[in-house]
């Protein structure tokens, strides 16, 4: 796949400047500096009605400038200008089509099917990468061949792209990811040994369908095969329109590590305090939701629930206090109040 450059691609949209519209970084060498060539990466966008955001997807996909890189888009038959726009793009995608499927999940495992890269991925189409994300992810899986997973920090973004805050993923792992903090998808990478090893996305899953894969990733491969970067990978567009934010994915979440926990009993039957914590994180991203649809009272139930199954009597007090608060004040509220409480336990008088 040639590396187009701004002069190559289609003249951005009036008013668009910035990356990747009128800036971009300049191609990578074709080899590595030992002479190496860079690992093939697959890239695929699941894509659906989302023509106000998929151009900037594309764009920051293609001027990257990475020199091995295989790229492809999976429309679901979307009715507004999509197809429009990715027609503007085609020379440079290795293949795309616009044809109904069975939604995002099954999109992102077509594209998987006809994958050649031995480094995969998927980017939403509302998602984009800052520049230069290519190259860290490459280095990465060339440096260590056996890496399984590879994940960096992220950016969140509004509907415009303004930068909301930066998701710090540096001390995530296979306990955080149970215990109900989400990984930034669009930073992950994953080499195709996992996939041809452990299968792909389950379709059966609408919401969690990301979640439930890295847990088989964090379950079947150590510490030693996932590697975090610091960096940041990718920016994620929080707006009204994520699936997250709109439907009740924690129902999903909390069915999906329960039947983790008994497909795999001979690892987890011994650690009960691990699976409360789980638990209670599912039952916490239950109530947050709730609260933010405006069902305090469902949302304080789940309260109780959450805090009831974390273990420990203080600990206990302390998820039920802050929840609570939660719910009825606001995250964000609480979230500044604790920011200022620690500002001022750390402050000399």
């Amino acid at each position: 796949m040639n590396r187009p450059t701004l002069d190559d691609l289609p003249p951005p949209p009036a008013g668009k400047t910035g990356w990747p519209w009128t800036e971009a970084p300049d191609p990578l060498p074709e080899v590595m500096d030992d002479g190496r060539f860079w690992p093939r990466i697959t890239v695929v966008t699941p894509s659906y009605n989302q023509g106000q955001f998929i151009e900037e997807t594309i764009r920051s996909i293609l001027l990257q400038g990475y020199p091995n890189l295989e790229y492809f888009i999976m429309d679901g038959g979307s009715s507004d200008n999509t197809v429009e726009i990715i027609r503007w793009y085609e020379p440079w995608i290795t293949h795309w089509v616009s044809e109904k499927d069975r939604g995002q999940t099954h999109a992102i495992n077509k594209g998987w099917q006809q994958a050649t890269g031995s480094v995969i991925t998927w980017l939403n189409s509302d998602d984009y990468y800052p520049r230069d994300a290519l190259r860290h992810v490459g280095q990465a899986f060339a440096a260590n061949p056996s890496l399984a997973m590879a994940f960096g920090d992220s950016q969140a973004v509004d509907e415009q792209g303004k930068f909301l805050h930066r998701r710090d993923m540096s001390r995530f792992t296979q306990k955080t990811l149970l215990f109900g903090q989400s990984m930034a998808q669009p930073a992950v990478f994953n080499h195709i040994r996992v996939i041809e090893e452990h299968g792909p996305l389950k379709e059966a899953l609408y919401y969690v369908m990301d979640f439930e894969f890295f847990l088989r990733v964090w379950h079947f491969y150590g510490d030693h095969e996932i590697a975090y970067l610091p960096h940041s990978l990718a920016n994620e567009r929080k707006w009204s329109g994520c699936k997250t934010l709109t439907g009740n994915f924690a129902d999903e979440w909390l069915a999906t590590v329960e039947k983790f926990f008994q497909e795999h009993p001979e690892k987890y039957r011994q650690q009960s305090n691990l699976i409360r914590k789980a638990y209670s994180g599912g039952y916490r991203k239950k109530a947050i939701l709730q609260a933010r649809h405006g069902q305090r009272l469902a949302a304080q139930v789940n309260v109780v629930r959450a805090a009831r199954l974390y273990p420990g009597f203080l600990p206990r007090l302390h998820q039920f206090a802050r929840l609570t608060l939660k719910v009825w004040l606001g995250p964000a509220t609480v979230n500044k109040a604790g920011q200022m409480r620690r500002r001022l336990g750390g402050a000399k008088v």
